[in-house]
């Protein structure tokens, strides 16, 4: 019996020494989330991993946030080294496609219109505004973890911060389906109250800056376009002028459409309810539809059949020679 509190006490101390009193959690916490909101600015730079079903995909994600509302997020395929950039400044939303020479906008209240693991001020929000939110120490790391409402990936439920103790500072992030990590952010850098170059949100500068490192956008000559039949439907395709219609009927039926665009370049608005990322490109989305661009052309997958990760799966199986 004495051998039993004994090394129950020993376990109750080694948890002391380990992780100390609550209250040294609970600052944690506390200086987290006031890192975040009273923040003028920071950079995070960081490694994205999103688990797919055949695999995963690696991104290495740059976000520079100037307060109060200015937001920019930098992708890069590690696998393809395709670039895209998202951004939001007075003049509205972005997506900044280098590689087309290409600028899209579209009517969104991005970033904070859904849970974003890069964006810190909605994981902030998604802890703070959830009342059943945990706050607890594991080991070498103070941990929070909360609900969160991903507006596209709705299977993603929750999200779990790390802090090191040892030096305070964040080091990952995880969004979760059924207590499985689904997505990875991995922090390289953290840096607050930055001062941002001027031109750091202004559209037209990006875009010059990003094309001329390319050579002012993408060149390739597509011979063939080609997209896996993963559900083992029947298959027909018509082109329209320019416009060519691929028609997949059975039992999940789906269209896609696709159109090569003006190689000069242009600024399109677009209406879109949100987006997703796939293996090389940002896809986005709206009822029943999937739109992405790749090597100069525009694709969209329509269907009333398809789950928004079928139509992913379908996208991912494009080949372009």
């Amino acid at each position: 019996m004495r051998k039993g509190i004994l090394v129950f006490l020993l376990l109750f101390v080694a948890g002391l020494s380990s992780c100390g009193k609550q209250t040294k959690t609970e600052d944690a916490y506390s200086s987290f989330i006031n890192s975040i909101t009273e923040a003028k600015s920071y950079v995070l730079k960081a490694q994205m991993e999103v688990q797919r079903d055949e695999g995963s995909n690696i991104f290495d994600v740059e976000v520079s946030y100037k307060s109060p509302n200015y937001y920019r997020v930098n992708y890069q395929n590690q696998s393809s080294n395709s670039r895209q950039i998202l951004l939001k400044n007075n003049e509205g939303v972005y997506v900044l496609s280098p590689e087309l020479n290409k600028e899209f906008r579209f009517d969104s209240t991005w970033p904070l219109n859904s849970s974003h693991i890069y964006i810190l001020n909605k994981v902030v929000d998604d802890l703070s505004s959830d009342n059943e939110r945990v706050v607890e120490c594991k080991d070498d790391y103070y941990v929070f973890s909360s609900a969160i409402s991903h507006k596209v990936k709705q299977d993603l439920v929750k999200q779990v911060v790390y802090i090191k103790k040892s030096t305070n500072k964040l080091e990952k992030i995880c969004y979760q389906s059924a207590d499985k990590d689904m997505m990875v952010l991995m922090v390289k850098s953290l840096e607050f109250n930055k001062t941002l170059p001027s031109d750091t949100f202004n559209v037209e500068a990006i875009m010059q800056s990003e094309t001329s490192l390319l050579g002012e956008g993408s060149s390739v000559v597509v011979s063939s376009i080609d997209f896996e039949n993963i559900f083992d439907v029947t298959c027909t395709s018509e082109t329209y002028d320019d416009v060519t219609v691929m028609s997949y009927k059975g039992d999940k039926s789906y269209s896609i459409i696709f159109q090569k665009l003006d190689e000069t370049p242009s600024a399109s608005a677009r209406i879109y309810d949100d987006f997703v990322m796939l293996d090389d490109t940002i896809a986005f989305v709206s009822a029943s539809s999937l739109t992405f661009y790749y090597s100069n052309y525009e694709f969209k997958i329509v269907s009333s059949t398809l789950t928004l990760d079928e139509m992913i799966s379908v996208a991912n199986s494009l080949t372009i020679a």
